[in-house]
């Protein structure tokens, strides 16, 4: 493992997207290694967990600072790039939720795909090909439906949603100018990492919030659309060390970041209820089955703690229902592995 050795100059790295989960993560990881870390987030931080996070960051660290701006906006993005000379460029700003990709498509793809392009050329009029490295954040959404049991660097991508359309331009234009400028730009097929700074949209923490409200009493049932899709899920931290492990090779290259473990959301439901004492009953199917508390399962008619609704993915035409990775490249050439397990 590089890390940086006192004496030599410090390293400048510029994260966008730094208001996300991977960012603040990211972030401090960079921080704790000296570099000097610039952000960029699109609006001003609300009082949620990251933000909180960012303004502990800016409060304590003078080598962590924070800048307002949209990937989008190519004036502002070479306005950064010129006064911060980054040697690395992280890449983590997205429109990222992919339910919401379905419901504005083009926003999805303006910004996930024309926004990166908008940023390797302002790094290209800003003369800095030569000096900065740039990480691309992939996604495994890109890799589709492929009835694999793992997916790893060779696998073809078929994606299915805007969300990840947008990523494959976004991969391939990174990938072009890697290849027709020689500049040195990787990209991580991340699969999917979480945490308790992960966003309260997304399953896992829609899931890990209404079971936590239950178990205080301030809410009786959990709505969601299915529950046998699965999904790779390791823990943003470890990824995030992925990430910076990318960006130390020699070479340039594209790696798949995963834990080689897939779990159903029925799996996540009864493992958080697990957490707080509880046991979940599975009664029915498809979209009349319903999960009940173990102690409730005795009442002539049981308030359901889990309910089905499919009309929650009403704006997903289609949806990747696998997904799980080969992390094999990443092992050995990087010498990752994830340090936390599902369960932990």
């Amino acid at each position: 493992m590089v890390t940086n050795v006192p004496g030599l100059e410090q390293r400048v790295a510029f994260i966008t997207g730094v208001s996300g989960q991977d960012g603040s993560y990211l972030a401090e990881l960079l921080l704790e290694k000296n570099y000097l870390v610039h952000g960029l987030a699109r609006r001003r931080l609300l009082d949620d967990q990251v933000g909180l996070v960012l303004e502990r960051l800016r409060s304590a660290s003078v080598t962590f600072r924070l800048h307002y701006g949209d990937l989008t906006d190519t004036a502002r993005i070479l306005q950064l790039l010129q006064e911060i000379e980054p040697d690395e460029v992280y890449n983590l700003a997205a429109l990222s939720h992919v339910s919401v990709s379905f419901q504005i498509p083009v926003t999805a793809l303006n910004v996930n795909a024309i926004g990166t392009m908008n940023l390797l050329q302002c790094i290209v009029i800003a003369k800095l090909e030569k000096k900065t490295k740039l990480y691309q954040a992939s996604t495994s959404e890109m890799f589709g439906n492929h009835g694999l049991k793992k997916l790893d660097e060779n696998t073809p991508f078929q994606p299915v949603s805007p969300y990840a359309i947008g990523k494959l331009a976004a991969h391939l234009a990174a990938k072009s100018f890697r290849e027709s400028r020689g500049m040195f730009i990787v990209s991580g097929f991340l699969f999917n990492h979480e945490s308790p700074r992960r966003g309260r949209t997304f399953i896992t923490r829609r899931i890990t919030l209404k079971v936590a409200q239950m178990s205080l009493g301030l809410a009786e049932t959990l709505v969601v659309a299915n529950l046998d899709t699965t999904r790779d899920w390791g823990h943003a931290r470890d990824y995030v060390q992925a990430m910076w492990l990318m960006m130390q090779c020699a070479d340039p290259q594209d790696f798949v970041i995963a834990t080689g473990q897939s779990h159903s959301v029925r799996t996540f439901i009864e493992l958080a209820f697990q957490a707080i004492g509880k046991t979940i009953r599975w009664k029915g199917c498809g979209s009349e089955e319903r999960g009940y508390l173990d102690h409730e399962t005795q009442q002539a008619s049981p308030t359901p703690a889990v309910v089905v609704d499919p009309s929650l993915e009403s704006m997903r035409s289609s949806r990747v229902t696998d997904l799980c990775g080969d992390a094999s490249k990443a092992a050995s050439v990087l010498r990752w592995r994830p340090s936390w397990s599902f369960k932990v």
